[in-house]
């Protein structure tokens, strides 16, 4: 008997012993509310009993709908779904429905889905399929087998998400990984984003990977200075403090403040360097500047 439903007070008072299980959840009609039972030993009077959820709480609830769907889990004032093999061990845990869900510390919660796993305390789980919250204040709204490892993480939906860092983000997508302090990843395929306060918004095989780098778009892209930006393109590099490279294929922005726009094989090397357009060029001196053209060298301003 996890879960009765009766008319009053009286009737949950004369419970008999037989039936009677610690933390066993009575609704009654009268009032509204759900009750747990508290420890033994009983006197069958209604200090047996503490409110469980009020009757504010219930009162979208019918007396069949919490009987047919609720009972106690194992932890303190824990509630789970019936039949339908959860486990809700922590304790004001709550597993609302689904299939093979486990809430298991302290105020974690699983809404739904099937073989998901709240661990960390005050964490969450709104739906989807074998995804984890571990981290304490973390939440997987969906998908498949995403895991927020991090405190007060967050993952939206996706396939094979990581947000590891400390308020760490990934919207979605799959294989992302958001693994440091305030960095996200919102979308794309196979992105990191390792860095302090990082991002990365959409493309594949990205890595932003210092503090405030970011990328937004590309392929197989690496943002590694500090406040670098990649916008598009492949296989493009800005490793240079406060350095960007929009666009174009295999060009480089390693100079601080340096800046390569388009083109292919273009290499920004000094202090406010810069490169639009062209191919295998080369601005080596500090403010020089190259627009455009094949094999290209500027080094002086």
């Amino acid at each position: 008997d996890g879960f009765r439903s009766v008319s009053g007070s009286t009737e949950r008072d004369s419970v008999t012993l037989e039936r009677r299980r610690e933390g066993m959840l009575v609704y009654t009609q009268d009032d509204g509310n759900v009750w747990q039972l508290l420890p033994s030993p009983w006197t069958q009077t209604s200090s047996d009993w503490k409110v469980f959820i009020s009757s504010g709480a219930t009162s979208i609830l019918t007396a069949s709908t919490i009987t047919n769907y609720w009972t106690a889990g194992t932890g303190t004032d824990s509630i789970v779904s019936l039949n339908q093999g959860h486990i809700g061990s922590g304790d004001n845990s709550f597993i609302g429905g689904g299939q093979a869900n486990s809430a298991l510390t302290s105020s974690s919660v699983v809404v739904g889905g099937s073989q998901n796993v709240a661990s960390g305390t005050y964490s969450i789980v709104g739906s989807g399929r074998e995804n984890l919250a571990s981290g304490n204040n973390s939440a997987v709204v969906g998908g498949y087998q995403n895991v927020a490892s991090g405190t007060y993480s967050f993952i939206g939906s996706g396939r094979g998400n990581l947000a590891s860092g400390t308020y760490s983000i990934v919207g979605g997508g799959y294989g992302n990984s958001s693994s440091f302090y305030y960095s996200s990843v919102v979308g794309g395929l196979n992105n990191v984003s390792s860095g302090a306060a990082s991002s990365i918004i959409g493309g594949n095989s990205n890595s932003a990977t210092t503090a405030n780098a970011s990328i937004i778009g590309g392929q197989s892209n690496l943002a590694s200075g500090y406040y670098s930006v990649v916008v598009g393109g492949y296989q493009n590099v800005a490793s240079g403090n406060n350095s960007a490279v929009v666009g174009g294929r295999k060009n480089l922005a390693s100079g601080p403040y340096s800046f390569v726009g388009g083109g292919s094989g273009n290499t920004s090397l000094n202090n406010y360097s810069s490169i639009v357009g062209g191919k295998n060029s080369i601005a080596s001196g500090v403010y020089s500047f190259i627009g455009g053209g094949y094999l290209n060298s500027a080094s002086t301003a």
